[in-house]
């Protein structure tokens, strides 16, 4: 789950979700809780009760420019009943209220606002959060989880893009901006979004961007429109002219919270791997799907499934050969989590077979390791691309003939109309997809980073144009 705003702080190593301090999670949904509706004794049962959760927030303005005097305001839609909500920063408690007052738009409609000074969210706006501070935790009575509460700044590094009218919406070099109603951005249809945007663009793109300023809290994720591949596990498959895309457009990512969209970060680039990994139906990769089984072939973009609901991880390992046929296991290499690995790239037709060498799954998938631990050779699965290929068949078109340079566009949704000093930190962003240097860049509550945008990640084999205009 990830984005700008929300996410839920459960305590759990390596996962993909700014909730937890890593990456933005990718793929399963967050499942409602589970209550128990008989009592013991076969008494009477008591009706479940469904804790309140929080569905989306939103900052009123969308995005903080660092020049921002008056207050602003954080609002948060609250789902079920609550009697109280409370924003800390820095320590300090700051009482969320639904009664029409002190900001709150409407009184008991479920939405609880607290107005801020400026200067206290821009405060946290440390250079290495990159225009995304961590605000601090919000809590609400009753709730089963905390959140934690992102801002988005723009400051004058970031510069003003120039805005263009276009039919229906406004759009900068990089990015097109949509209005759009509370239900649709609820339940997205990334097929509705895309026809409006071939209404008045080119089909010259092989991905979309779905971008949600005011989105419900929930994992970005990405959709296959088209697969004219064959040897990636993944059928056969066309459906584009229902995006409006007769004959370019391949796939989607839905960025469901704004905050965690960026061209040049790994959320881009773990998404759009999914446009061909991982679908391979042999043991042990068909156990990962739709990410990698835990092991060496687990160390880079694409990550590793974490059970129940397969969403993404980060398996923060490096590995050793030994002179017995196992693994050292080794502290994280920070860089390889922005890095294809050689058989993702032998998938997304950018590594020959030749090219790709022998990585491993742990037999035991609930076995728990640690840097410095060796692993025998019985402790392994052997990947080999030559199995792979036995499988599912060689890649086709190979390495030597796959398309190599991509076009990606970005579409935002928002409630209300984005701001100049909106349009200009989502034009950044997106633009940052064509870097071909490392950048700094933060996720969830990991900052300080160094991600490798997309030419670096994949090895300088391809490239991804990101400009709409």
């Amino acid at each position: 789950m990830a984005h700008r705003s929300l996410t839920r702080n459960r305590i759990a190593p390596l996962v993909l979700a700014g909730a937890l301090g890593t990456f933005a999670a990718c793929g399963g949904r967050i499942a409602p809780p589970i209550s128990v509706d008989a009592s013991a004794d076969g008494g009477p049962v008591a009706p479940a009760v469904t804790p309140p959760t929080v569905l989306r927030q939103r900052w009123s303005p969308y995005v903080i420019p660092e020049t921002q005097a008056e207050p602003v305001l954080f609002e948060a839609q609250v789902s079920g009943k609550t009697t109280a909500a409370t924003l800390t920063i820095d320590g300090k408690p700051y009482p969320l209220r639904d009664d029409g007052a002190g900001g709150d738009r409407t009184a008991d409609d479920g939405i609880w606002t607290v107005q801020l000074p400026a200067a206290t969210v821009l405060a946290q706006n440390k250079p290495e959060w990159v225009n995304r501070p961590y605000v601090g935790a919000l809590r609400v009575a009753g709730a089963d989880a905390t959140y934690n509460v992102f801002a988005e700044v723009w400051t004058a590094a970031i510069g003003n893009a120039q805005l263009y009218p276009v039919d229906l919406g406004q759009e900068t070099d990089y990015v097109v901006s949509y209005l759009a109603r509370s239900d649709q951005l609820a339940s997205l249809d990334p097929a509705f979004w895309a026809r409006r945007f071939y209404t008045t663009h080119p089909d010259q793109f092989d991905f979309l961007n779905i971008v949600l300023v005011d989105g419900v809290r929930d994992n970005r994720h990405h959709g296959m429109v088209r697969n004219a591949v064959s040897g990636i596990g993944a059928q056969r498959m066309d459906v584009g002219a229902t995006f409006g895309s007769a004959a370019r457009l391949m796939g989607y990512n839905v960025f469901p919270l704004s905050a965690f969209f960026d061209h040049g970060g790994v959320g881009f680039l773990h998404e759009t791997g999914h446009q061909w990994i991982n679908y391979l139906p042999n043991a042990p990769l068909a156990g990962g799907t739709p990410h990698w089984p835990k092991g060496s072939v687990a160390i880079n973009v694409m990550g590793f499934s974490i059970p129940p609901s397969a969403q993404g991880g980060q398996y923060l390992y490096s590995f050793a050969p030994d002179s017995n046929g196992g693994y050292v296991v080794g502290e994280p290499n920070p860089g390889d989590l922005t890095t294809f690995n050689m058989l993702e790239l032998y998938l997304m037709g950018l590594a020959s077979a030749a090219e790709v060498p022998e990585y491993f799954a742990l037999k035991d998938q609930n076995l728990e390791i640690r840097a410095g631990q060796a692993l025998a050779a019985a402790d392994i699965t052997p990947i080999r691309v030559a199995d792979i290929i036995a499988a599912a068949g060689p890649r086709v078109p190979d390495a030597a003939s796959a398309q190599k340079q991509f076009r990606s566009a970005t579409i935002v949704l928002s409630e209300r109309p984005l701001d100049a000093y909106a349009m200009s930190l989502y034009d950044h962003f997106a633009r940052r997809g064509e870097a071909k240097t490392e950048l700094d860049c933060s996720a969830g509550l990991v900052a300080g980073m160094r991600c490798k945008p997309w030419f670096l990640a994949t090895r300088g084999r391809s490239t991804m144009a990101t400009r709409i205009r």
